[in-house]
């Protein structure tokens, strides 16, 4: 169970370049950080003075059913079946709900997220990462669309009771930022 302060986090997709995320994490005071694998067998064991490191498996479909050894979270991207895949499948956290590709409707959101969803997760106890990067990444009317459905899908989150996480998913070090801007954002969407 994360703690009120791990609810803010930086997910690093990790290629061999770990100890970089570390020293730049620690430049930013971070307090934890987590490395997300895409292969089981390439989760490294590292240690840091003065930061908590968590260990994450992104999967997919099928490849969720594999061993936890050492694995902190299940992550899961969002997909086309999202329904099925927080259903049938033991994931702890999924991100990327609202980068639907699909146009919104004049009278709803395509967040990726409905009371059936949210109702779900609230019940498995899946948490929904906001991830910060992808409003960094777009500009203008794509910006606006995906703060919109954040926003929405912010609003699922505590009319459910769905626990969430303010984070961001980045692949490269100079990606990360500070606590202050997570709380910024999680307070823009609130």
């Amino acid at each position: 169970m994360l703690s009120a302060e791990e609810t803010k986090m930086q997910f690093c997709l990790a290629n061999g370049n770990e100890e970089e995320f570390i020293s730049i994490a620690i430049r930013l005071g971070l307090k934890e950080l987590c490395f997300v694998y895409a292969d089981a067998g390439k989760v490294k064991g590292i240690n840091a003075k003065g930061i908590k490191l968590f260990k994450a498996l992104m999967c997919k479909g099928k490849q969720i059913d594999k061993k936890r050894h050492g694995i902190d979270f299940v992550v899961a991207e969002h997909s086309e079946n999202d329904r099925n895949l927080i259903e049938g499948k033991r994931i702890d956290i999924i991100y990327g709900l609202e980068s639907s590709k699909e146009q919104d409707q004049i009278h709803y959101r395509n967040s990726g997220m409905n009371q059936v969803i949210a109702g779900i997760c609230a019940k498995k106890g899946i948490k929904v990462l906001f991830d910060f990067n992808l409003v960094l990444r777009a500009h203008g009317k794509r910006r606006a669309v995906a703060l919109g459905r954040m926003m929405q899908n912010m609003m699922l989150c505590r009319k459910f009771k769905v626990n969430y996480i303010m984070g961001n998913v980045v692949k490269e070090p100079y990606g990360l930022r500070s606590s202050r801007a997570l709380e910024s954002f999680e307070t823009l969407l609130k």
